[in-house]
């Protein structure tokens, strides 16, 4: 227990401190290390979302079978609803990113949702002989699934909010520079999405590792997203897409956000995974 709140605690420390140097170096660092139609950056930027919504897309088809065996019909109708609509939004987030190397237009959502259903569709049918299973685990795909929604919405809401202008656009004279604390000329480079998307899975990896999806040694599992987190954070600001700034908050955010679910869910225990009949997460 003491050993993850300190692990906890460096995180956090890490993304202050990238803040402040963000604070006093973001457009001298972007300046720096920015390139220009560099394949690696495009590649990550395909990929650096699909982990956490790919998840996503797996615990709402879990969720969806258990909702099968719910005894009354409108309740079991709404259930479904919730759980095909987390599955749309999941696999549009997935993918939006790769459908728009091909198609530009907000067209790309549709495209990514319809083949993000086909992978949810695909999930429950490997899934509906897991009743056991997944009843077991309910409490894990719950606290998943609202991380990334209010990942979801919070980040969207600052972007909107915020209105930063990206360093590529300060560069090709569409914007200027601001301070991440201040709003901006236009622009959604305040928070980093991609970043958040990865930091999410520092928090849901105990939780998957105990539904198995995941059977890799912990420090192992965290050594390597480390590794994945600190490639997208320098991609997304070599590409100039964001700000160090924008990439410190992003990870604070998600972090944040994802810790507050699982306490709010498990308490300070991450291994229980009872729910009390009649409880808000027992009718989800």
């Amino acid at each position: 227990m003491i050993k993850s709140k300190i692990k906890d605690i460096c995180v956090v420390a890490v993304f202050a401190c990238l803040l402040v140097l963000g604070s006093m170096f973001d457009f001298r660092f972007s300046d720096n290390i920015y390139s220009e139609n560099n394949w690696f950056n495009i590649f990550i930027e395909l990929i650096a979302k699909m982990p956490i919504y790919s998840i996503g897309l797996y615990a709402c088809a879990s969720l969806f079978v258990l909702s099968s065996f719910k005894v009354n019909r409108y309740h079991r109708i709404v259930l479904y609803a919730l759980y095909i609509v987390g599955a749309i939004v999941c696999g549009a987030l997935m993918l939006e990113d790769v459908v728009s190397v091909f198609v530009e237009s907000k067209i790309k959502y549709i495209i990514s949702a319809v083949i993000g259903i086909v992978f949810f569709v695909f999930f429950v049918i490997g899934l509906k002989d897991k009743k056991e299973t997944i009843e077991v685990n309910k409490k894990a795909y719950l606290t998943i699934l609202f991380t990334i929604a209010c990942i979801v919405v919070i980040t969207f809401a600052l972007k909107s909010i915020m209105d930063r202008t990206r360093f590529v656009d300060i560069i090709l004279r569409e914007g200027t520079f601001t301070n991440w604390y201040k709003k901006g000329a236009g622009g959604d480079s305040m928070p980093s999405g991609h970043v958040a998307s990865i930091v999410a899975l520092f928090s849901c990896l105990p939780l998957l590792h105990n539904t198995k999806v995941i059977k890799m040694q912990p420090w192992l599992e965290y050594l390597l997203l480390s590794l994945v987190a600190l490639v997208v954070a320098i991609s997304r600001i070599s590409n100039g897409s964001h700000f160090l700034s924008d990439v410190a908050v992003g990870g604070l955010i998600a972090f944040v956000i994802s810790k507050a679910f699982t306490w709010l869910f498990y308490g300070f225990s991450e291994n229980n995974n009872e729910i009390k009949k009649g409880s808000f997460l027992d009718l989800l």
